[in-house]
C-alpha cells in the first residue's frame, strides 16, 4: 500500500504499510501493486470529494492481500488474511487516531483495522469508500482544511466514518490498486478467483463544489504490470466505468500486456481486456478496444 502520482501521469508505488499484527514477523514492511487505476485528468486539485465502490473477492490460496485506493496518501480498502479473512482497514493518518472509529483497532501507528461490521466480509459484498474534503466537525467543505475518509457498508447505515487527516503537502494523488500482494517481502502471491474476482462497481467524484458525478472508462488510467495478474471485463461506456481483475488461468493470454506508458509501433501484438491485438499505427496511450484505426482486434485468447 504505497503512494506517489503526479497530475494525470499513472502513480509510480513507493514504500507499503506493514502487515498488522496478528501474526507478527511473517512479512516485511512493502507491498506490490500489479495491478492499478489512476484518474486521468489534469487538474486533480479540483477533486474535493471521491466515491469507490469495490466488490469483495475470493482468494483460493489463501495468500495475503489487500484491494484499496489512496486519495492525498490517506488509504482505505480491504485486507485479507490466513486467519481473519477480509476486513477494513485505513492507514496514513499522521495526525494520530484520537477520535477514529472506536470499532478498528490500530494495528499501525497511522492505521486501524476494523472489526464487527468490517470483518469477516464474505465473497460478493460490496464496499464504499468516501473520500471528502472537511472542516474540523467532518462535514463536507470543499475548502476545508482535512480529509474525511468514511466506509460505507451498503447496510443500510451509510458512511461510517473512519479517520481525518491534512492533505498530504507533495500535492494531490488519486489512484486504485486492484490488487496488491506482499511477494516482494517473500509471501505467496494471492490467488484471486476469476469467478470470484475483484470488481469495480463504479467510482463518482465532486468538482470542487459541483453534485457527485460518475466516472466512466474514459477517467482512467490502467496500468498491468503483472502477466500472472490481468484486468477483465473493462466496461468503459457505463456510467459509471466498472470492470473486474483477477489471477487468469496460466494459458489465457500469454504475451505483452497493453501498457499507456510504452510507445507502440506498426505491427506489435499484445493482449488486452482478454483480446489479442495488432498495432496498426505508432501510438502511445491509445486503448485497444478504443480505436479500430490504431489497433487490430484478433480475437479473444
Amino acid at each position: 500500500m504505497a503512494s506517489v502520482l503526479t497530475v494525470a501521469v499513472a502513480p509510480t508505488p513507493a514504500s507499503a504499510v506493514p502487515h498488522p499484527p496478528p501474526p507478527p514477523g511473517t512479512v516485511g514492511t512493502q507491498g506490490v501493486y500489479p495491478l492499478r487505476t489512476s484518474y486521468a485528468n489534469s487538474d486533480l486539485s479540483s477533486v474535493r470529494a471521491w466515491s469507490v465502490t469495490w466488490t469483495v473477492p475470493q482468494s483460493t490460496n489463501n495468500a495475503w492481500g489487500v484491494v484499496g485506493q489512496w486519495f492525498s496518501n490517506i488509504e482505505g480498502g480491504i485486507y485479507y488474511t490466513d486467519t481473519e479473512g477480509w476486513w477494513v482497514y485505513y492507514y496514513g493518518d499522521d495526525n494520530g487516531l484520537t477520535g477514529n472509529n472506536p470499532d478498528c483497532f490500530e494495528s499501525w501507528g497511522t492505521g486501524g483495522h476494523c472489526l464487527s461490521w468490517g470483518a469477516n466480509l464474505p465473497i460478493g459484498k460490496q464496499v464504499t469508500f468516501v473520500y471528502e474534503y472537511c472542516n474540523a466537525s467532518k462535514a463536507f467543505n470543499a475548502n476545508g482544511p482535512y480529509i474525511c475518509l468514511y466506509v460505507n457498508m451498503n447496510d443500510g447505515v451509510g458512511n461510517r466514518y473512519l479517520m481525518q487527516d491534512l492533505p498530504r503537502a507533495e500535492g494531490p494523488e488519486m489512484y486504485t490498486h486492484d490488487i496488491e500482494h506482499f511477494a516482494d517481502s517473500g509471501a505467496t502471491e494471492p490467488v484471486i478467483s476469476c469467478t470470484n474476482p475483484t470488481k469495480m462497481l463504479g467510482q463518482k467524484v465532486r468538482i470542487n463544489s459541483a453534485a457527485w458525478t460518475n466516472l466512466t472508462g474514459s477517467a482512467f488510467d490502467f496500468v498491468d504490470e503483472q502477466a500472472n495478474y490481468e484486468f477483465r471485463n473493462v466496461n468503459y461506456t457505463a456510467s459509471p466505468a466498472t470492470w473486474q481483475s483477477c489471477t487468469p488461468p496460466s494459458n489465457a493470454c500469454p504475451g505483452p500486456v497493453w501498457s499507456p506508458k510504452r510507445n507502440y509501433v506498426a505491427n506489435d501484438q499484445l493482449y488486452w481486456n482478454q483480446r489479442k491485438y495488432r498495432a496498426i499505427v505508432a501510438s502511445t496511450a491509445v486503448r485497444p478496444g478504443t480505436s479500430a484505426t490504431t489497433w487490430q482486434d484478433l480475437g479473444t485468447c
